[in-house]
């Protein structure tokens, strides 16, 4: 990251580390860890290694990557960060919805059907359920 080093209060990355070259997220979240101020946060999410959310996730077939909290917990402890708080979110309506989305849109060159109706569904499982299967999310302190 070309910034100094304790330059950031906060840094988010969401949806990212599953995209970063395979093994070297320590080094990401080491470039992190440096750039952040005592005290900064690091907030992030990644797909969440369940069986089922990785069964439905058409890429997970070609490598994309899932994550369990175990593994989370360790890439941030070697980075220096100290996990602060891990919630998993998301469960049927956001697995159906996106399979949904690539069928409409790929094939059927549209947006899904009932497409507020699973908005509301999937809102719900973010925000008021913390016992999802799709995705995770992280808050790292230095």
């Amino acid at each position: 990251i070309p910034e100094k080093n304790s330059s950031f209060d906060l840094v988010v990355m969401f949806d990212v580390i599953e995209h970063i070259p395979v093994g070297t997220e320590d080094i990401a979240l080491s470039e992190i860890y440096r750039v952040l101020k005592p005290g900064g946060k690091l907030v992030m999410s990644t797909d969440f290694d369940h069986p089922i959310s990785k069964i439905f996730d058409l890429a997970w077939y070609f490598g994309h990557r899932h994550y369990s909290e175990s593994r989370l917990r360790s890439l941030f402890k070697k980075a220096g960060l100290k996990v602060w708080r891990i919630e998993r979110r998301g469960g049927f309506f956001e697995i159906l919805g996106t399979i949904l989305l690539y069928v409409f849109k790929w094939i059927f060159r549209s947006e899904i059907p009932f497409k507020n109706f699973f908005e509301k569904k999937k809102d719900i499982e973010y925000t008021k359920k913390d016992d999802g299967i799709v995705t995770i999310f992280v808050e790292g302190i230095k």
